[in-house]
């Protein structure tokens, strides 16, 4: 136990909690990016022939890691602006092959002399339907005849073509992220989301530092908090002892009556999903303090939430007379003045 005040060993327990899912959010992220790497390395050393993804019998075809042993290839079409549509060959079969034409001198580079071809990588798509006959067509003048048709097109071409691709880009790491983008995603979320939370947890654990005893001297504050004369709000974790505010919420912050120049009630909404007030306390120094949260009240208890914080806010009238109350422009005029005059 952090200690024995209730109030405080709760925001300990909160902060242990929070340490607890950072680390479970960080080691599900490290073992989600570890699956991916190990998954893409799994399928790069799984890359098929294109004629043996074209033969099998799987369901699925297409988005799967080929390479083509080109004897040849020429274009029968472009897409778009840059892409080429080309009929490519081996010594055996028809396939069809798509790439960017800046990207054609670079392909035709990969000749072997001594393969007598050229190995070119890529991944598996389904050909458009507008796209056949223009290849049918193309095929048919080449071969000088009309052997190729509609209906054994794919006896012809295979019902998969190939998206040539630059092997760096396809098998380095702009491949993995286009083949393990979700895993990729989903691990990059609980890593930072991991990282951030712990970052949280731990400075809210070193927040309750200021709660220790020093040495064999009791700490203060704890003392007051222990005390009779303290007035607990234990659902808007705050505590108002002889001389200090004490908010045990997020953040972690304390206050002398004294230091306080300014207090007044002020609502937070985010997008229309969270919409509560609160009690914001600007101290002497600058610092504001955000606490007393009314969300434990619930939104159509409103009567219950502004009782209160006009509780709180008379027993703070009631520690320290010279506080300003209330969001006013004379109030915020007057507490500009304070600042300025530090």
């Amino acid at each position: 136990m952090f200690s024995e005040n209730k109030l405080i060993n709760t925001a300990y327990q909160r902060a242990s909690r929070k340490l607890i899912v950072s680390c479970v959010c960080i080691a599900m992220g490290l073992g989600l990016l570890a699956y991916s790497v190990i998954g893409f390395h799994a399928k790069t050393r799984d890359i098929r022939h294109l004629n043996y993804i074209i033969t099998s019998d799987e369901k699925d075809k297409t988005g799967r890691l080929a390479y083509g042993d080109f004897v040849g290839f020429f274009e029968f079409a472009t897409y778009g602006e840059d892409t080429g549509y080309y009929i490519a060959y081996d010594e055996e079969f028809f396939y069809i092959m798509s790439m960017p034409e800046k990207d054609f001198d670079y392909f035709a580079g990969l000749y072997d002399d001594n393969a007598g071809s050229t190995r070119i990588y890529g991944r598996t798509f389904s050909l458009p339907e507008e796209a056949k006959s223009y290849a049918i067509s193309a095929l048919n003048e080449e071969m000088e005849t009309n052997y190729v048709t509609y209906s054994n097109f794919e006896d012809v071409f295979g019902d998969v073509c190939l998206a040539a691709r630059k092997q760096s880009s396809l098998l380095g790491f702009n491949g993995y992220i286009e083949t393990m983008a979700p895993w990729f995603i989903f691990s990059i979320f609980f890593l930072v989301g991991g990282i951030l939370y712990l970052l949280i947890s731990r400075k809210q654990r070193k927040d309750l530092d200021i709660f220790k005893d020093n040495g064999l001297v009791e700490n203060e504050i704890v003392r007051q908090m222990n005390s009779e004369n303290c007035v607990t709000y234990e659902k808007a974790m705050l505590a108002l002892t002889d001389d200090y505010l004490v908010s045990l919420a997020e953040p972690i912050a304390v206050a002398k009556y004294s230091d306080i120049a300014w207090a007044y009630i002020t609502r937070h909404r985010t997008n229309m999903i969270s919409d509560y007030n609160y009690l914001n306390v600007l101290t002497k120094d600058g610092k504001a303090i955000h606490c007393a949260n009314s969300s434990s009240f619930g939104k159509k208890n409103k009567t219950a939430s502004q009782q209160f914080h006009e509780e709180i806010l008379s027993r703070l009238a009631a520690k320290n007379e010279n506080i300003l109350f209330g969001y006013t422009e004379e109030n915020r005029e007057a507490y500009s003045s304070i600042l300025k005059a530090r």
